[in-house]
């Protein structure tokens, strides 16, 4: 591929600077709030379809952008407590998901397991349960696809543990019985969700709940790997520091250290 001439260059996407800042109050929920951005081509002519392209991109970044502004941090702050309690205790923490969402459970998994790895202290002990390829479907094909998470979860599951579900629609079947049979065996349920909720959002423990129209699967399965990485990032920080601010910036000494 050659290099980009000015005028390439000239067509190139950029965003302007975005302010953002957390707010709380008394009769408020902890919130993100956000001056949003102005997409826009710099330089050159627009013909219709670079126009129809310029438009669907701005209409994603808004939406994209609404998400994170109606983040709730509360939610955030007690599921980072959920999973400092199970990592103090040597719980084990499953993941689970479908589609794009069983890739963002084998994500989270990497990050929690290697990421937020700290010498010295007790480590995260996480599961996905989308990993497995040859069990997950032999399950699918044995006993019904509703059954591929739950029957790997009744070999591990032990009260105390966490199963944390990641979801889109919040209707997936498998994911519905996994919860249940969590709920059995005295396993706390976070459901990481999307829409209106869904089914799940009425069945577990814990919630980070992303509302959103409902189709908008790329929209939400973005922002929950941000959620991911974020709260990989503040459970990072508290080990290494001994407290975390939600709203703070980095302290000295914290990074993340990564050479991938």
């Amino acid at each position: 591929m050659g290099q980009m001439g000015e005028s390439d260059l000239g067509k190139a996407f950029r965003v302007s600077s975005l302010e953002f800042r957390v707010w709380e109050s008394d009769a408020s929920p902890i919130r993100c709030d956000f001056n949003f951005p102005h997409v826009f081509f710099s330089g050159g002519t627009m013909n219709g379809h670079e126009k129809a392209v310029r438009q669907t991109a701005a209409d994603f970044l808004r939406d994209y952008l609404q998400l994170l502004r109606d983040m709730d941090l509360d939610e955030i702050a007690r599921v980072f407590e959920l999973l400092q309690s199970a990592r103090r205790h040597g719980a084990m923490i499953y993941l689970a998901g479908n589609g794009g969402s069983a890739s963002t459970a084998s994500h989270w998994a990497n990050d929690l397991n290697k990421a937020a790895k700290i010498a010295g202290q007790t480590p995260f002990r996480v599961l996905s349960l989308t990993d497995n390829v040859s069990w997950l479907t032999a399950l699918a094909n044995d006993e019904g696809y509703e059954r591929s998470i739950a029957g790997q979860l009744e070999n591990f599951a032990h009260p105390g543990d966490v199963l944390l579900v990641i979801s889109a629609s919040g209707n997936s079947p498998n994911l519905v019985r996994a919860v249940e049979l969590a709920r059995e065996r005295g396993v706390v349920t976070v459901g990481l969700l999307g829409f209106d909720g869904g089914v799940l959002n009425h069945m577990v423990d814990e919630r980070l709940l992303l509302p959103s129209r409902k189709g908008a699967y790329g929209l939400v399965e973005s922002a929950h790997l941000l959620v991911c990485h974020l709260l990989s990032y503040c459970l990072a920080q508290a080990e290494l520091c001994g407290e975390m601010s939600l709203a703070g910036a980095p302290i000295d000494g914290a990074a993340e250290k990564r050479i991938y």
